[in-house]
């Protein structure tokens, strides 16, 4: 879309670069790994859209390469002297030389490519990472029901929801030596309560995922990765619906036992009355 549509339409419902960039600081534990080698880390960033990953990448030590369809997206990252070019995220890839990348982002990315170009991407970029390389797809989460069924049509560039379940089985099927399901931007705070309400459990789910892959490498590598792949983010509707059951349960309890002692007292009363008699 070149008549300026895609940018106003990503500044009206995206959010603004403030707040994106703080959502994709859940990303920076994987990157830390690299930092501490004192190598270059070379970074494809497909579909890079604005730029504010490419930013959060300078600003940690990356050599970020961007590519976007958009021309108005691509003119804001210009003015912020990060390295982009006009391409499409499966050329962009083919081009590269094998082993040539640490990581290739796709955020938000997948949900615009049929399933034959989002496998491509895959093997594509399994193809250019190093090996220990990162593979990090972000995408909207269908498990938040108000996610589902709203916002990802707003959006009349998107395809279909992709379950977390068949986008992280693709790099498996690939061949990357392991992948983690990352769950951020948990749309309501209440979610972090024992007792969620019944709206926590349609909106309250993490409205972004994203997964994760690594490329298989040596084990000593490998390790210093560890804390980043195992440590939990997010939430999941199953929790939540879990700790609704439980809210339920305890009210219902609660509810019970005031019923008891309301019956006991009164019981009491009538008790007292016949004995006064």
């Amino acid at each position: 879309m070149e008549d300026g549509f895609y940018k106003a339409f990503t500044e009206r419902f995206r959010g603004s670069r403030d707040l994106i960039k703080e959502r994709l600081t859940v990303y920076l534990p994987f990157l830390e790994p690299f930092s501490k080698t004192g190598d270059p880390v070379p970074v494809l960033d497909v579909g890079c859209g604005r730029g504010e990953w490419l930013e959060i990448l300078r600003e940690n030590g990356c050599e970020p390469h961007g590519v976007d369809l958009d021309e108005d997206m691509l003119a804001v990252c210009r003015e912020l002297n990060l390295v982009v070019e006009k391409g499409d995220a499966l050329s962009a890839l083919r081009a590269l030389p094998n082993g040539s990348h640490a990581l290739v982002s796709a955020i938000h990315v997948v949900e615009h490519l049929d399933f034959d170009q989002l496998r491509e991407l895959v093997e594509e970029t399994l193809r250019v990472l190093v090996p220990g390389g990162l593979l990090i797809m972000e995408t909207p989460n269908p498990e938040n029901l108000f996610v589902s069924t709203q916002d990802f049509y707003r959006d009349p560039t998107h395809r279909r929801p992709i379950p977390s379940q068949l986008l992280s089985f693709l790099p498996e099927h690939a061949g990357f030596d392991r992948v983690r399901i990352v769950r951020s931007q948990v749309r309501s705070r209440k979610t972090e309560k024992n007792f969620p309400s019944l709206n926590d459990v349609f909106t309250g789910v993490s409205s972004d995922y994203a997964v994760v892959a690594q490329k298989r490498a040596a084990p000593e590598f490998m390790r210093h990765f560890d804390d980043a792949f195992q440590k939990e983010t997010g939430v999941t509707i199953e929790e939540l619906m879990r700790q609704f059951e439980e809210r339920l349960s305890t009210q219902g309890r609660s509810r019970l036992w005031r019923v008891v002692r309301w019956v006991k007292r009164r019981f009491a009363a009538v008790k007292k009355k016949d004995g006064a008699c």
